[in-house]
């Protein structure tokens, strides 16, 4: 809402029923926008664990295994995103879209001090 002092009295009640009603539009975009996102999620189907996002939070999906292993272009922002050797780039990081809490695959961590 707009401070009032800042309106002319004769149009504040206008200007705040309009940014009222923007209000009510924003909130059923966001619940049509999850509602979208879920389809897409189900649609896939799979194990959690295989959605991932670039640094600016556009989503992509890696499947067989769920580990990274190739790069590609992120088509909305052409961010490099994906890997290589199960290895996620910089730019790219989990997401939490389809319910998890980690990425499905796990990368084996090696301690080089017990291979000698």
């Amino acid at each position: 809402p707009i401070n009032s002092s800042q309106l002319n009295p004769r149009y504040k009640d206008t200007i705040n029923d309009t940014w009222a009603d923007i209000e009510v539009i924003k909130a059923k975009l966001r619940k049509r926008v999850l509602r979208e996102i879920a389809s897409v999620v189900q649609a896939m189907g799979g194990a959690a664990g295989h959605w991932f996002k670039c640094s600016k939070g556009h989503h992509f999906y890696i499947g067989e295994c769920g580990g990274a292993m190739q790069r590609g272009i992120c088509i909305e922002c052409k961010e490099v995103v994906g890997g290589s050797h199960h290895q996620l780039v910089s730019t790219s990081s989990h997401s939490d879209i389809d319910g998890s809490v980690s990425q499905l695959y796990k990368p084996m961590e090696i301690d080089h001090n017990q291979l000698d």
